[in-house]
């Protein structure tokens, strides 16, 4: 056998039905040798509620069991890979198809082994080139969503698994270590705890795959003559229809290996069953050193009581060996998966590339919008400064003009800005007529307003009560040229004595203050009536609020304040 491997360390895995087992062979310049068995009992699927707890079970079981190894140190780990599913044929290629072609043939011929039940569903596949002229192919394929669970369980395990091998690859790996005698048909059986696979080589060519759902589950320990009776009628019904389909007499030889073959019994009841065919184990001391292992038991004893604690622990010694074949790669199921998954990432790339490509377009699109609209912010900035300059040199010259126009018009006007200005204060003064009303509905029932004068703020400064005694008589008259006594003039204002003005009528609301003189009952209303008047804008701001005790009752009142 061609090997390209290294010297190192190589582990397998075998996940069975009852436990779990793990090979390690050393290779070195000298030769093989089997470095460590180790194995892990699984509990039965019925002891759990579910499949996801049983699966965490076998996780926590290979974590443990590999805890036990130097995984770290190995070069290479492989898995043993077996499922219902997991189904193989016997292809022989016509004569004109070339080894190129060989992928693209099986990849349409794997479709279809599927079951209807996965039959629209991904794949991987994986084969061994058995004869080249013409070519001869034995295939296997796997739902691609099986092959993953199986891997993962590696993967949550913390195990890197390089490798998975299905049974048919690694009994054919082990073909080449077995003494076959020149025997023209001989067959390799897996005896296992649920299932039983079957392979039959003729001229040292695999020729026929079988699995049978039937093992070591359906005996007792150790097993009856009738239960051993009813396993072997299956792996003959299986001889038959191979003798049928390919024309040979008979099975020369039968290699048993696995758990079952390791059973009290089981090898003495297949030499008589199956005679004349003769009944081995697979001996793989021909190519491995077993002595590290089995140092107790001495050359001189049979092989098969020799390796009969190995037996469970051959197909894993199987998957290494196909691991060190030339055609591991093409028989590599896990490299089968990582192709798919890359092709998978390729064709999601593909399908996203022309929506990278239209981000990408994009976004330099919007760069060179940016970059234009900055060039056309610079520039509107140095248009809007040029605008300013032209608008404050009009302005500039509309000034000069109307201060010509002003100087040229001896008429009193005022300028826009100045109207503009003045027009909410304008708006805002109240009328003669509105302002009496105001004070009319503001002046409360007891309180009597005498006079109203509106002056200037020079004007209304000196203004105040005047000196006469309020106890005097009110309706007390003045002394005219010749010392009678006059009736004083209802209508005359006493506050414009005070300043000499007997224009009482004014001009309407053109002073700054308004003064009002009155009669109240008391000081309370008098600040309710300031307070009506303030809050009706009559009276922007009170300047003198006076008042004193007037004849015969009540007060004397005197307010100034600010029009609005």
């Amino acid at each position: 056998m061609k090997s390209t491997s290294s010297n190192g360390l190589y582990a397998a895995f075998d996940i069975g039905t009852a436990a779990i087992k793990a090979v390690i062979i050393e290779i070195t310049d000298t030769g093989r040798r089997l470095a460590t068995i180790e194995d892990e009992q699984l509990k039965p699927v019925s002891d759990f509620p579910g499949e996801d707890e049983y699966r965490q079970h076998v996780i926590e079981t290979l974590k443990g069991l590999a805890g036990r190894l130097p995984i770290k140190e190995c070069r290479h780990v492989s898995a043993l890979y077996s499922n219902r599913e997991l189904q193989v044929k016997i292809i022989e290629l016509p004569s004109q198809v070339q080894e190129d072609q060989i992928d693209k043939i099986l990849n349409w011929e794997a479709k279809k082994l599927l079951s209807p039940t996965f039959r629209e569903e991904p794949y991987a596949f994986a084969y061994r080139i058995i004869r080249k002229s013409p070519y001869m192919v034995a295939l296997t394929v796997i739902p691609q969503r099986l092959l993953e669970r199986f891997v993962d369980i590696f993967e949550a395990a913390g195990i890197k698994l390089d490798s998975t091998y299905g049974e048919v690859f690694a009994a054919d790996a082990l073909r080449e270590i077995v003494d076959l005698s020149g025997l023209p048909a001989m067959s390799i059986v897996n005896f296992g705890y649920s299932g039983t696979h079957l392979q039959i080589f003729a001229a040292g060519e695999l020729r026929f795959y079988r699995f049978i759902p039937s093992g070591m589950s359906e005996m007792s320990i150790p097993p009856t003559d009738n239960e051993l009776e009813m396993f072997a009628q299956k792996i003959r019904f299986s001889f038959d229809y191979f003798r049928a389909i390919s024309k040979l007499n008979q099975i020369d030889s039968l290699f048993f290996m696995g758990g079952g073959a390791a059973l009290q019994g089981a090898l003495p009841f297949s030499r008589s069953y199956f005679n004349p065919s003769r009944i081995n184990i697979v001996d793989t001391s021909g190519g491995i050193d077993i002595s590290p292992i089995l140092p107790e038991i001495t050359d001189n004893s049979p092989a098969e009581e020799k390796q009969r604690l190995l037996l469970p622990f051959i197909p894993a010694v199987g998957a290494i060996l196909a691991c060190l074949s030339a055609q591991s790669k093409t028989m590599n199921l896990s490299e089968c998966l990582k192709s798919k998954k890359r092709d998978k990432r390729l064709k999601e790339l593909a399908r996203l590339l022309p929506l990278w490509i239209g981000i990408i377009g994009l976004f330099l699109i919007l760069t060179l919008l940016l970059y234009t609209r900055s060039n056309l912010r610079e520039r509107l900035q140095e248009t809007q400064k040029q605008m300013d300059s032209a608008r404050i040199g009009a302005e500039a010259i509309t000034i000069k003009a109307n201060r010509l126009r002003a100087s040229l018009d001896t008429a009193v006007k005022l300028s826009p800005s100045a109207r503009k200005a003045l027009l909410p204060i304008i708006h805002n003064r109240l009328s003669v007529d509105h302002l009496l009303f105001i004070m009319a509905q503001a002046r409360p029932e007891g309180l009597k307003i005498n006079e109203i004068l509106i002056r200037t703020e020079a004007e209304a400064e000196n203004l105040g009560f005047d000196e006469q005694n309020p106890q005097t008589s009110a309706g007390a008259g003045e002394t005219d040229e010749y010392g009678e006594n006059v009736p004083k003039n209802e209508f005359a204002s006493s506050l414009a004595e005070q300043i000499g003005d007997s224009d009482q009528v004014g001009e309407g609301l053109i002073g700054k203050i308004i003064i009002i003189k009155g009669n109240a009952a008391s000081n309370e209303e008098i600040s309710h009536f300031t307070g009506q008047m303030a809050e009706k804008r009559v009276i922007k701001r009170y300047k003198v609020i006076n008042s004193r005790k007037a004849r015969p009752s009540g007060l004397e009142f005197l307010i100034s304040g600010e029009l609005p």
